[in-house]
């Protein structure tokens, strides 16, 4: 999966992106009431392994 299609998939569960935060090559998203997301970021086209793919949907209750 590419970073761009995850970031899309946490957007439309109403996380959004905390510019501010991070060091290096991550970014936090934040949500209301759900656990803080951190995504590795490697620029929008880049590929995300699907362990981290699966472990950052777990983290942000989208999956089981």
């Amino acid at each position: 999966m590419k970073t761009r299609g995850l970031v899309a998939i946490l957007v439309r569960h109403g996380y959004r992106w905390e510019p501010k935060r991070g060091k290096g090559s991550h970014r936090v998203f934040k949500h209301p009431w759900r656990p803080t997301v951190i995504l590795p970021y490697h620029g929008l086209n880049a590929d995300v392994p699907t362990g981290i793919v699966l472990s950052v949907l777990r983290k942000a209750g989208i999956i089981e």
